[in-house]
């Protein structure tokens, strides 16, 4: 609604808990826990992040080609800052009529080492660092959790009073 979209980079050690607190997140959000791969091209890219509203999260990014890394940072950062984000396709492979499809995802994305350069995205991100956790820990802590804490209804109570509480702050 003319804000610009917020990403997020958790960035952390293997077992640092990077996928499981997206897997939370997820779940409370949209009821499944939906991390994506990276994606092999711009295409799948485009797919992935047009297919779905809501928290976008592309899990354990580590971009061998430099320059798939540059593209997607490249829209990344015109998405984030667009006030009406979009991506514009080809409608046929043989044709030249295009698709303009809205982008409506806030972008996740996990890694072991920071995978973008671009400063757009790092002045604009939140990112997250995480230390591994010991081997003495609950494996399955995320489902726990949201059991434990009365289910996904009453984590998301909890997100809208905490969002709520912030916002009449600010």
């Amino acid at each position: 609604h003319g804000t610009q979209l917020p990403i997020e980079l958790m960035i952390g050690e293997p077992g640092s808990g990077k996928s499981s607190m997206y897997m939370l997140r997820s779940r409370i959000i949209s009821g499944r826990a939906a991390l994506r791969n990276q994606p092999n091209d711009s295409r799948d890219w485009y797919a992935s992040i047009t297919a779905h509203d809501g928290l976008h999260i592309t899990d354990n990014v580590k971009f061998i080609n430099k320059e798939l890394r540059q593209r997607i940072s490249d829209e990344i950062c015109r998405i984030i800052t667009e006030p009406d984000p979009y991506v514009e396709l080809r409608k046929l492979y043989t044709t030249s009529e295009s698709l303009r499809i809205p982008v409506r995802s806030v972008f996740a994305f996990t890694a072991i080492q920071q995978p973008f350069t671009n400063a757009d995205i790092i002045q604009r991100a939140a990112i997250f660092e995480l230390n591994a956790v010991g081997g003495d820990h609950d494996n399955n802590w995320a489902e726990n959790h949201l059991h434990i804490k009365g289910g996904r209804e009453a984590w998301m109570a909890h997100h809208l009073i905490a969002i709520h509480r912030f916002l009449h702050l600010v």
